[in-house]
Order: structure tokens, then C-alpha cells, then sequence
């Protein structure tokens, strides 16, 4: 495995706000829900794109780009710029360091490329998951990290005695490259460790679209604290290997999954301790419409499936299918025996055949 120089999240999220200028936004309607869309320039680095953005009932903020260069088969093979683009869509920094360079030209060079992010919380003392809005999760995660420091708490990952709640962005993304092809992706990032680590997986999957089995892509990093008699070492674990990578076909439709293990927190009596956090997994394949000839409308979901029971076995998965609601269409998760909970950010595609 890679190791690297850990950066403080807190730093990241500073640097992001600070680089970040948006203009006084417009509005107009989505042309698959009819939902208000707020058109905003959003600059970036020195660079600037002009974002359609929508927030809808349960907080998911879905952020799409219509490349003016692509009609123009225009191609772009600026990383940085390219970088941009996803941050402007609402990529985090972390998270994008788990992309390809590849990967990150295909979505700045697409036709279209939509970004959604859920934000969720979950109370471990009751199971109970709840789906809030980002700037709420942002101040509550930036409230715990300031007192585990204050506390100079390194080796424990839980604050307080009468909650202990664990937050995870969720973010899920689709860039239409044209010629009925599809590039699909799911990030994941617990901003504060859950307390259950085991088993967990994390999916894409999209109605109405085939997959390429070679163009499947996989990455994780976390942060590691190791302490050995008060002397603190903190070093980024970064690394591409899943316990298992499987291919779930749907009757219309398809999907990708990986499933690894959490870290697990470690103290001995010998005077070492380690601890583990901002563990971020990325996710990701290419893939084209299958009935290419007509327009339809099809939903992509981004899954993240967390573990709360532990057993020893590699977990089998479970695909199910929702008709309605914001997350509707296909979603891959871990098996009902594992208890699993399932976080998702769900993006509704239009695709238009090409003209002839």
C-alpha cells in the first residue's frame, strides 16, 4: 500500500470555501421533473462554469454541467481544470484524489455530467439513520472534530455520553460522453467514523444501460493515527484492492459492486494505539443505453451499504428496485442477514438518441 502524508480535512474544507465565489444565481425548470433549478457561475481555482443546481425534499443537492465545448468536439485535457469542474459539480477534494486522471478528463469532456451528494447521520446508540441537509452536517461533523482536538482525543472516536452518531456524504455521478455512453461513479466519506466496522460495499448501478466489464474502477484511503509510547505518527493508507468486485445484472439494467473491510481501531497494553478515520471509497464503471434508438428517462443510484451486525463470511449482496421516490430505480446493497444500513444519492437521467 501507498502511504502518504496525511492533510487535515478541516484545512481541506477551509481552501474549498475560500476558492469558491458564486454568482447571483437565475432560475428555470428540469426537463425530467419540472423542479425549479437555480443556474449559478461557480468559479473554481480560476476557473469558472456556469452549474445548474436543484435541492430536493430530502436535502439531495444534484448539480449538473452542459459542456458548451463538446458540440464543438472541443477536448479538453487540462487535469486541473478538469479537477475543477467536479469540485464545482460539489465533488469534495479528498474524495477526487480517488479518481483517475482518465476518469476526471471523461467527466469534464462529457456532453453532460451530473454530480447528486446526500448527506446522512446516524445515531448508533438507536440504529436510527436520518438524511440532513449538507450545511447542517458540515457544522454539526466540524462541532465533534473541534472537541475530540480540544481533547487531544486520538486514540477514542466517539464524542459524548448521550449520543454517539456517526456522519457519511454519499455522492453519485453520471456523465453522458456521448454516442450512447455512459460514465457512472459513486463516492463515499465518513467524516466521523461509524462505531460498527466490518464488512461494507459500495455500488452503482442505472436502469436502462448495459456496463463494460473491463472499465471498472475501484479505490479507498483513511487516515491513520499511530501512537507508541506518546510518540504520534499520522500517515494517509491509500490502496485499490477489494475483498470482491461483482457485476450485478438486472433485467433492465446493471450494476457494479465492491466490498471491503472497515478498519478497526486497535489499543494494546503494550503502550500502542491506532486509530483509523476519514475514510473515503470511490467507484466507478463506463457503460451505453441498451435501447438506444428512443428517448427515455432512467434513474442511477450511488449505494453505500454499512454492516452492523459482524459475521465472518464474505457478505452476499442484494439488489432491489424502487418505482418512486427520490432515490428511485436500481440499488445494490449488503444482504438483509448483515442488518445492513443503506445510504444512497440518486440522480434522474434524459437521454436523447444522436442525431443521424
Amino acid at each position: 500500500m501507498k502511504k502518504d502524508v496525511c492533510i487535515p480535512t478541516l484545512f481541506l474544507a477551509l481552501c474549498l470555501c475560500l476558492c469558491m465565489v458564486m454568482a447571483v444565481p437565475t432560475f428555470a425548470a428540469d426537463e425530467v421533473t419540472n423542479e425549479p433549478l437555480e443556474n449559478t457561475t461557480v468559479e473554481v481555482n480560476g476557473y469558472s462554469f456556469d452549474i445548474q443546481e436543484k435541492v430536493d425534499e430530502n436535502f439531495t443537492i444534484v448539480r449538473t454541467y452542459v459542456n458548451p465545448d463538446a458540440q464543438l468536439m472541443i477536448i479538453n485535457d487540462d487535469v486541473d481544470k478538469a479537477k475543477a469542474l467536479l469540485i464545482a459539480l460539489g465533488m469534495d477534494e479528498e474524495g477526487l484524489e480517488l479518481w483517475t486522471d482518465e476518469s476526471i478528463l471523461a467527466f469534464a469532456n462529457s456532453e453532460k455530467a451530473t454530480i447528486s451528494l446526500a448527506c446522512y447521520k446516524l445515531n448508533e446508540e438507536d440504529d436510527t439513520l436520518i438524511q440532513i441537509p449538507k450545511e447542517v452536517s458540515d457544522r454539526e461533523v466540524a462541532a465533534v472534530l473541534a472537541i475530540q482536538e480540544q481533547l487531544n482525543n486520538d486514540i477514542t472516536p466517539y464524542v459524548g455520553n448521550t449520543e454517539i452518531s456517526a456522519y457519511i456524504d454519499v455522492y453519485h455521478g453520471a456523465a453522458y460522453q456521448g454516442n450512447t455512453m455512459y460514465t457512472f461513479s459513486t463516492n463515499a466519506h465518513w467524516k466521523t467514523m461509524p462505531r460498527d466496522r466490518g464488512y461494507d460495499s459500495i455500488s452503482c448501478a442505472s436502469q436502462s444501460t448495459n456496463l463494460d466489464s473491463h472499465t471498472i474502477y475501484g479505490s479507498w484511503s483513511y487516515n491513520q493515527t499511530t501512537v507508541t509510547d506518546g510518540d504520534v505518527k499520522k500517515e494517509t493508507i491509500r490502496g485499490t484492492k477489494f475483498v470482491e468486485n461483482r457485476i450485478i445484472p438486472f433485467s433492465d439494467g446493471s450494476g457494479v459492486a465492491g466490498i471491503f473491510k472497515l478498519p478497526t481501531d486497535m489499543s494494546g497494553g503494550d503502550g500502542l494505539s491506532i486509530k483509523y478515520d476519514n475514510f473515503n471509497v470511490h467507484y466507478e464503471y463506463k457503460g451505453g443505453i441498451i435501447d438506444y434508438t428512443s428517448p427515455k428517462n432512467f434513474s442511477s443510484v450511488g449505494t453505500y451499504s454499512h454492516a452492523t451486525r459482524k459475521l465472518t463470511a464474505v457478505p452476499s449482496l442484494s439488489a432491489g428496485l424502487s418505482s418512486s421516490g427520490p432515490n428511485a430505480g436500481l440499488s445494490i446493497g449488503l444482504a438483509s442477514e448483515w442488518n445492513p444500513q443503506n445510504y444512497t444519492s440518486a440522480i434522474i437521467e434524459r437521454y436523447i438518441p444522436p442525431t443521424k
